[in-house]
């Protein structure tokens, strides 16, 4: 987007690509959404605001849980063999339909922020939430 934004004088052609391309990139993420109403839920991937994914029925969800699990990273320096590992803690939140299917939700670093959304999400369709981290 800012190369766009700076060939505007020289290459006003290039401008409103380049700019789309940057929006396309900057606005995508992915989701997971839940009609109660008609029993339906989708995960979806969203590019400029629009939301791609098919609806996909279910009976019933069985339950929402917390795992916990670690996420580690190795980075190795420029002009030496030597290397770092970083280690971290990760919270992550699936919802279990009764037919077996996990979803995966959420993945966090922080536990507490997880487990606040989750209860709402647990109370919104009537689902038991069970922390697995304890």
């Amino acid at each position: 987007m800012l190369t766009g934004a700076g060939l505007f004088t020289k290459m006003l052609w290039l401008t409103p690509i380049l700019l789309l391309v940057g929006a396309f990139f900057i606005t995508a993420y992915e989701g997971f959404e839940i009609d109660k109403a008609t029993k339906k839920y989708r995960e979806y991937t969203a590019y400029l605001f629009i939301k791609t994914g098919k609806f996909e029925p279910y009976s019933e969800i069985e339950r929402i849980y917390i795992n916990k699990g670690k996420e580690s990273q190795r980075i190795y320096t420029m002009h030496t063999n030597q290397s770092a590992e970083f280690a971290n803690e990760l919270y992550k939140g699936y919802l279990k339909f009764s037919n077996g299917e996990k979803v995966l939700l959420q993945t966090t670093k922080k536990k507490d922020v997880m487990v606040k959304k989750l209860t709402a999400l647990a109370q919104y369709v009537n689902a038991e939430l069970v922390d697995n981290t304890v």
